[in-house]
């Protein structure tokens, strides 16, 4: 028993024995020389070759092996994709080289830097009112992070211009990586406000001498127009007051505002406008006209300095009126004179579409009360 020990272990001595001499690398055999591997370059782009050479002791050793982990490769070589490649250089009898680590990244196409569109928010405006900026590629695309700058180098805080001053400023849009965008103007001008104006998307257009007051009217059996009186929501009536400008040949409307008034009015006593019982007058809507929409714009009243004053005189009319907020507006302080109009209404009382306004008598207007001064909050 003894003897067939000692004869496995000598047989296992001898099969590790030949499982090292066929190890060609032989890396730590102090017996062997070292090879030396080096690369025409380290970094390429794909498609790119690189060139290996390997040396002893100084000198180009010829009949090495290049390998990439167990692919064999060859001097040039093309690495075709992105990645790091950890090339090695063997040959028998020598100990194996240093590894070469190559770096291979995508082949990019340079293209040009896109150029920047700057467009303001508006290219007019008044003292104090503000432009703001948006900026694109020259593809469309929404550009941030950019900067506007003045042509005098004063940067826009905050993207956001105004003007104290009147005058033409320019403007010019970068940011890095993008071709500065070409100069935009902006004109700032003095906005000169009337004094009885009608203001739409913020601009003011002086009020000339165009106002009428229209009544909500029902014909009785005579044919004669009088009061509508509605009751769905207390006694009232409702009158609409209208004025703006024209044109020169007062052919077609220039600016234009019109404002409804609900009147509390009291059965039995002369119709009064506006009444003259109690703070029961208020405005129940306003609006401007916007000519290029064909229509009226209202506009929120609830939150808007509403002031009116009905003037103690039955004969001048006058009536002091301002409703207004950022963009919209109308201001008037002046006589109404005597324009008023009946706006027909059916049995419900709502308007009769297509029917003509008819001027009120003058005896209906003195029958009338005017009076009670007051404002409207």
């Amino acid at each position: 028993m003894k003897k067939l020990f000692m004869f496995l272990a000598v047989a296992g001595l001898a099969t590790f024995g030949a499982s090292c001499g066929s190890d060609d690398s032989k890396n730590d055999d102090p017996k062997q020389k070292d090879l030396a591997l080096s690369a025409d370059k380290t970094s390429v782009k794909e498609g790119d070759a690189v060139a290996f050479t390997v040396k002893v002791d100084g000198k180009v050793e010829a009949g090495a092996e290049l390998y990439i982990g167990t692919e064999k490769i060859s001097s040039p070589y093309t690495f075709a994709k992105e990645g790091k490649y950890e090339v090695k250089a063997k040959k028998k009898d020598f100990n194996d080289s240093n590894v070469v680590t190559i770096t291979v990244k995508k082949d990019e196409i340079p293209t040009d830097p896109l150029k920047l569109t700057l467009t303001p928010s508006k290219t007019e405006v008044f003292v104090n009112e503000a432009v703001t900026f948006t900026v694109k590629d020259e593809n469309g695309a929404n550009v941030t992070g950019f900067t506007v700058k003045q042509a005098n180098g004063t940067a826009v805080a905050g993207g956001v211009f105004t003007s104290t001053a009147a005058g033409t400023f320019k403007f010019v849009a970068s940011k890095d990586g993008y071709v500065t965008s070409d100069e935009v103007s902006v004109v700032v001008k003095e906005q000169n406000i009337p004094e009885n104006y009608v203001k739409l998307n913020g601009e003011y257009t002086e009020i000339t001498n165009l106002k009428r007051v229209y009544i909500n009217g029902i014909k009785n059996a005579q044919g004669q127009f009088q009061p509508y009186i509605y009751t769905d929501e207390g006694t009232y009536s409702i009158v609409t007051y209208e004025l703006g400008t024209i044109d020169e040949q007062a052919q077609a409307y220039v600016t234009r505002s019109s404002t409804m008034f609900v009147t509390n009015q009291v059965i039995g006593q002369p119709y009064q406008w506006p009444a003259n019982v109690g703070e029961d007058t208020f405005i129940a809507s306003s609006a401007v006209a916007d000519f290029e929409a064909g229509r009226f714009v209202p506009f929120d009243l609830s939150n808007e300095l509403v002031d009116v004053a009905i003037a103690d005189s039955d004969t001048d009319f006058l009536l002091t009126l301002h409703v207004e907020n950022d963009a919209n507006g109308i201001k008037f302080d002046g006589t109404l004179g005597t324009g008023y109009y009946w706006r027909e209404v059916d049995a419900d009382g709502n308007l009769v579409q297509g029917a003509a306004s008819v001027k009120i008598s003058a005896k209906f207007l003195k029958n009338s009360v005017f009076g009670g001064r007051k404002s409207v909050k």
